[in-house]
């Protein structure tokens, strides 16, 4: 038996290992901009992907950046889903849970060898000032 074919089974045996430590729920959601005919922006939520997951914080760096005048302190984690989730883009929006606020996704982690995707995330601080990003539902 080749390498690769080792390697394959062995990152399917992960991934299910990886799945079972997902214990939280979170649904993923892309703001879309709809043109209405009087020529007012719509701004609505759609559904992406729904399902398990696992927050994580590698580096519990945060921070401080200065945006309308104001002060932000985000801190990046990693949302890490099943490997048959999404397809995800950059600007997609996360809501975990049990989780206070939302998360931003601001970078799609890929490997050869994946047992879960691993999201880099953004906790949105100031949602309710983030333009084009709905209020919580």
């Amino acid at each position: 038996m080749s390498f690769g074919v080792r390697a394959r089974r062995a990152t399917d045996k992960g991934a299910g290992l990886a799945e079972s430590l997902m214990v939280d729920i979170c649904r993923v959601v892309r703001v879309e901009r709809v043109q209405q005919p009087d020529y007012t922006t719509q701004v609505r939520e759609v559904l992406v992907w729904s399902g398990p997951c696992k927050v994580q914080t590698y580096e519990p760096d945060s921070i401080e950046r200065q945006s309308g005048g104001r002060y932000v302190v985000t801190q990046e984690d990693r949302l890490h889903v099943p490997n048959s989730a999404g397809p995800f883009e950059i600007g997609d929006v996360a809501y975990v849970e049990g989780y206070a606020r939302p998360y931003r996704i601001d970078g799609l982690i890929r490997k050869t060898f994946q047992t879960a995707q691993r999201l880099k995330v953004t906790m949105i601080s100031n949602r309710e000032e983030v333009p084009g990003v709905p209020s919580a539902p």
